[in-house]
This record gives C-alpha cells, structure tokens and sequence, in this order.
C-alpha cells in the first residue's frame, strides 16, 4: 500500500469553521454520520465528505471538521484507540486511512488504496499503536507498522454483509454480521489472524455489534437475539429478549446491566431476565452507544439524541426535527431585503430567516399529503407572497399576507393538470406561475385572482424569470434532451419560441440584462443576443456536468452551482474556477446580496453561506467526474492567458500513476502538480504560479506510455 505525505487540517469551533462557506442549516451541519465513538465522555462521529463532529456538552457547543486533507469521501470506520488516539477509513476510491494524535484536533493521511474501489470500511481495532485490523465489506486487512502498510486482504466471505470485529490479540479474533434473506453464518471465529475462520453462529439476520467488557467476557446483538459468551467467543449463549426487539444494536456495563435497541429501548440489571421498555423517537435508529448508564446517544437518519437519565427522557441535539428533516431537498430561495428570506423545498418545506440567513425558522405551510413539495416562491412586497406547491401531476398556490408568518392556500387558481415549477412577479400586480403541462397562469390583480393565460403544447414548463418589466423568458423540454427558451418583450402578454437547444437541458435560468441570459443545467450556456444564440462556457467534462443554478451577484461575478461543487466568474462569465464547499449534497439554488455574501441551499436541508465571496479558488486538484472516459487527454488551460490562477483539465482512462509537470520555455521544471496514483475518471488542477514570472509555460502529462503537452500564457 502506499503511504503517502502527512497532511494537516485543523478542527476548530463550531461557529464559523471555514473561511469559505460555514452552515447555517441544519445545526450544526448537514452531512450525514455513520458512524460514532463515545470516548471518555466525549462524541466524536465521521460521515460523509470527510466530516468529523465532536461535542462534550451533548450538543451545546460542537467542533467538526468537513475536510481531512481535503478529504472529501465518506469516512464509514472509527476507533477511539485512548484519549488522543483516533483512527478512521472511508469508502471509494481505494481507502484512505487517516489518524489524529490529538483527540480529532488534527488529522493525517496514513495511507491510501488499501481495497477495491467500490468497497467501503466497516470496522477498525487496534491491540497498539501498531498492530491493527481494518474490516471492508468482503475482507480484512492487518498492519503491524500503525497503518503505513497492510496485508493482502483475507477473506470473510462466510458472512454475506459484515458488520463489526473484535480481537484479542493478534492471531484470536471475531467477524460478525449475517444475511436478512437467508439462513447462514452471522459469527465466526479465527485463531490465525484471519487467515482461516471457523462459524460460532449460524442464523436468519445480521449480528448488528459485539461488546467486550473484558478479556474474555462479551455480548453480540442480533436483530433478535443478544448473545454472551465467557471463554472469548468460543460459545455463546442468549439472553432472555423483549419480545419486540427488531434490529437489535447494544450497550453493556457489566455481566448484568444494559440497554438493547430495537423499536423501542429496553434495559435490564438481571442479564435479560427482566426488560424495562425506554421509548424513544427517532427516525431510522442507526447506532447506541452509552458512556454511563445514564448518558447514552443514538444516531438515526435524520439526527442525533442524547439521554441524560437513563432513557427516561432523550433530546434532539443536532437538527433538523419537522419540516425541513434531513431528508428535505430545498429548492428555491427568495429574499425580501437584506435580512428577510426565505426557503422552500420537499415535504412542505418553508424555512425564514431575519438575520440575513444566519439562523432560520420552519414556517407551517399547510403540508398536504397530496401537495408534497414546493418547488418556488416569489414575494411582491414586504407582507404579501406566493409558494407553488405539488407532486407530479397536479398543485396549488399558498398565500401569505403577514410577511410569511402563516400561509394559506389561494383557491383562485384552476389548474387543469401539471403541477406549478416556477413563479415571478414582474411588479407589485402582475405575475406569472407555470406547469409541467406547458401552462403559463397570469395575474393581474396582485394575485388575488389567477387564470390561465395560454398554453404551449407538449411541453414541460420549469423556469420563468423576468430581466426587467417587459422582457422576460421561459424554459422547459420537449423530452430529456430537448431544451426550448421562449421569450416575452411585452411583460408576458405573448411568447416567442426562440431556442430549440439540442442534447440540453436547462435547470435554471438567469437573466443579467435583457441580452446578457445564462442557462444552468449541462454545463452553462451564455447568451449575448437576448437568448438568439448561446455559447457553453465550460471547456471539457464540465460541459456535460450537470449544475443546478446560477446566480450573478453583479455583471461580472457569477456562481454556478452542482452536486457538491461551486464554481465562481469574476469576468462576466467566460471563466470559471472551483471553490471548496463542505458537502457533497445537491446544490440547488443561489442568492447573493452582493459579491462577497451569498447563501446556497440544496438537499438534506443544506442552507450554507459565505461572507467573503465563497473564499479563494480551490488550488489542487479536484475529480470532477468518475465516469470512465474513452481515453487519456490532456485539455488546454482555462483561461488562457491567465491571471493569477487557470485549471487545467485532465482525463485518465484506467488506474495508474499520473505526474502533471510545469516547465519554463527553457525546459527547466518549476512545478510538479500531480506525482500519484489516479483511478479512471476526469480531473481539473486549479494552478497558482504565485512567484513565477510572467512568460510562457509548458504543462505535460505522463501516465504509462501516453504523454501529451500544452502551451499557456501567464500575465502579472
């Protein structure tokens, strides 16, 4: 395997982690766990795009870090080997292992590529600071020098899905987890340090955890059954089971006392003889685990709670709880003035701020079973807005007249069949909505009234925006691949069709000026002319990348948004740089109140905002797809000539080491970017020169026998 330079990211508070972009929704951030430790009174927990979440004080006061080493895979594995000593491992890409010595404060990248891509880390033990085990999902590996090396995998396929091991001592140890369909091993039992492994347990179900609460003593949960054993997993035997427990995960403290978990909590201090029913609400329990017998956590879905008295009562101590659980996409983002905003999204979602999108509020919309959704929402004044709401075949309009304190629906629209994408208003009386079955509604009245005001035939309506009073436009398809833009130079009264883009389609729209009209969705289209003829402003894979949305904050700055990924313009849109974001969620919409503060949202209610233009852009490098292109390129730098920084983009048709080199006009190398191993997919480089001279340079590719070189321009 192969070890790799020791990188640093620092954990610092809660409040303002990134310089970038910080969350503002959910508390205390938005990526899900998958995992959580409690170490000496302490939670720490990793999850997705390398979030690693700590808190002492159950949730008051949080530190958490969304990057190791700008590590941006699912971390799945943790162990709490002492106070300070923590390891950790992701899924995708190989593995990476990494390590604090400092109770999470830092991290480090110990190594990398230790498994196929596609497996995930499950499990990690550690006898010493060098002896360990890593269990993935069909092997397990050993290391004898702390994680810098490990073995060739041995097999656990006895078990179809494993969950969790425990081992004495080098050679002795246990694997556990099982099958929900069928019958077979869900514990076995090695003595040779993995390399052959004998079945303890055979049954129906996973074998969820196991506990040891001392050498030889220790617990295994099933889904519904708790197992003991006391000659170190050799033999087990069960313990008397309330009689509901589905899906048992569990926590001991000593031979006889302990909780289980299920459907409900249960607790005992006979060894199961007797079971006391602890209720709880959560969605989806994932994982248990106590620090005493009185303070304990859970982890489900949608968030994290805590007891503090034995289960008796639990508390939320990371949001989202209602509406805007985080399972919530939020879609649209509308703002009254600087301060007053609000979000919309899935299961009736409506979130309001009044600090500029630093704290927000669920607002109750009324949610239907039928109208589940609200895709937009558009205010004409302080007091009086408007939500489109729906599924897929059918909606509704709500109304508010306070501000967005309370809502209700607007019965003076008839909407034949469709549901309602999107709506604007032009001034304070006239507005437009539009369906999915090419319908365009028009008030006039300042939407007390709402009649359908042409139709467009066979197509799906999504956006409708407005540059000024008289120009506006509309977009929408055919089918998937059939982007048509309409256009209206008499405040909506007729639509042209002017665009049928092929092998497109269009998310977002966004008009600067009545030429000057942007179109997110493959890629990011411009148009100068009003919409007539459009331009892809992103060179390579990124013009087939799908984005959400974009947003100017002034003529020459723009954002555009993705799947975890934000892009900035500081040149009216010709050139775009990626910036850092801490999540791979869906980014959905943009708002910015001026160049430097902006807030976006996006899936499992991600609310995130920036104070300083979403930071500086991303230097390194950065996998922007893993589709497996047709062959090795090698991509001419954007912008060309550049100032301060360009990309330069890459693709890698199979695994390898890849080196991406910089010389002079003289030949003599300046910069390496890339010396590492790349799996197969296609990647951007962000290159600062920072104290090189102005002048021509040479960039040049090796990867096994395929080199190709570039020429670009940097200007001071």
């Amino acid at each position: 395997m192969k070890k790799i330079l020791l990188l640093f990211i620092l954990l610092i508070p809660f409040t303002n982690i990134y310089a970038q972009w910080y969350w503002t929704n959910p508390f205390p951030q938005g990526n899900s766990i998958n995992t959580f430790k409690i170490i000496s009174g302490k939670f720490v927990s990793v999850g997705e795009c390398g979030t690693v979440q700590m808190t002492t004080d159950r949730g008051v006061t949080w530190q958490f870090s969304n990057t190791v080493a700008d590590l941006r895979f699912d971390i799945t594995a943790l162990s709490c080997y002492d106070q300070n000593t923590y390891y950790a491992a992701t899924y995708g890409n190989g593995g990476f292992f990494i390590k604090s010595t400092n109770a999470g404060l830092n991290w480090s990248v110990i190594s990398t590529d230790i498994y196929p891509n596609g497996l995930s880390s499950r499990a990690i033990q550690f006898l010493d600071t060098d002896n360990g085990f890593l269990l993935s999902r069909y092997s397990l590996f050993t290391t004898s020098n702390g994680g810098i090396n490990w073995s060739p995998p041995r097999s656990v396929n006895s078990i179809i899905e494993v969950r969790d091991l425990h081992f004495f001592n080098k050679d002795t140890g246990l694997v556990c987890g099982g099958d929900v369909l069928f019958p077979g091993a869900s514990l076995i039992r090695t003595t040779n340090g993995g390399i052959n492994w004998t079945v303890i347990i055979t049954s129906l179900g996973l074998v969820n955890n196991m506990q040891f609460i001392n050498s030889d003593t220790g617990f295994a949960f099933h889904d519904y059954l708790t197992y003991l054993t006391t000659d170190r997993g050799l033999t087990w035997d069960t313990l008397g089971n309330p009689d509901s427990l589905v899906g048992g995960y569990g926590h001991f403290f000593d031979y006889s006392t302990g909780y289980v978990m299920g459907k409900s909590l249960y607790f005992t201090t006979n060894s199961g003889a007797n079971w006391t029913e602890k209720e709880y609400s959560i969605f989806h329990p994932l994982e248990m685990h106590f620090d005493n017998v009185n303070t304990g956590y859970i982890t489900g879905s949608n968030n994290i709670i805590s007891t503090s008295n034995g289960g008796l009562n639990w508390s939320n101590i990371s949001g989202p709880t209602g509406n805007g659980t985080a399972s919530t996409r939020l879609l649209s983002a509308c703002f009254i003035d600087q301060n007053t905003g609000f979000v919309v999204g899935w299961t009736g979602a409506l979130l309001k701020t009044t600090n500029s999108g630093e704290n927000w509020n669920n607002v109750n919309t009324l949610t239907s079973t039928i109208y589940n959704h609200i895709a937009d929402v558009d205010f004409i004044n302080s007091s009086t807005g408007y939500c489109v709401r729906g599924n897929s075949w059918n909606g509704d309009l709500l109304k508010t007249t306070n501000g967005g304190n309370n809502w209700f629906v607007a019965d003076s629209i008839a909407i034949p069949s469709g549901s309602l994408q999107s709506i604007k208003f032009v001034n304070q009386t006239l507005g437009y909505t539009v369906d999915n079955d090419g319908n365009i509604f028009r008030t006039t009245d300042s939407g007390n009234n709402w009649s359908l005001h042409m139709n467009l035939g066979n197509i799906e309506l999504d956006n409708i925006i407005f540059a000024d009073e008289n120009t506006g436009f509309l977009s929408g398809y055919v089918h998937p691949y059939m982007a048509s833009i309409y256009k209206t130079t008499n405040s909506g009264q007729n639509w042209a069709l002017i665009s049928n883009l092929d092998n497109q389609y269009i998310l977002s729209l966004y008009a600067v000026d009545q030429n000057t009209v942007y179109a997110a969705g493959r890629g990011l289209l411009k148009s100068t002319n009003g919409g007539i003829n459009w331009t892809q402003k992103l060179p390579g894979t990124l013009a087939t990348t799908i984005f959400q949305n974009t947003y100017f904050s002034s003529d020459s700055v723009g954002y555009l948004a993705g799947t975890g990924i934000i892009y900035k313009s500081t040149n009216f849109g010709e050139n775009w740089y990626p910036l850092y974001v801490p999540t791979n969620n869906y980014l959905y919409d943009i708002h910015f109140f001026n160049d430097n503060t902006g807030i976006i949202v996006g899936e499992n209610a991600t609310i995130l905002k920036t104070t300083n233009g979403g930071g500086n852009f991303t230097s390194g490098i950065n996998q922007i797809s893993s589709q497996i292109p047709d062959g090795f390129s090698l991509h001419q730098n954007y912008p060309n000539p550049f100032n301060p920084s360009t990309n330069i983009a890459f693709d890698i048709a199979k695994n390898g080491f890849v080196q991406l080199k910089i010389y002079d006009i003289t030949g003599r190398e300046v910069s390496t970017l890339v010396n590492q191993d790349l799996k197969p997919g296609s990647y951007s480089y962000c290159w600062n020169p920072e104290n090189l001279s102005s002048g021509i340079y040479f960039y040049i590719l090796k990867t096994g026998s395929f080199i190709s070189t570039r020429k670009m321009t940097f200007l001071k």
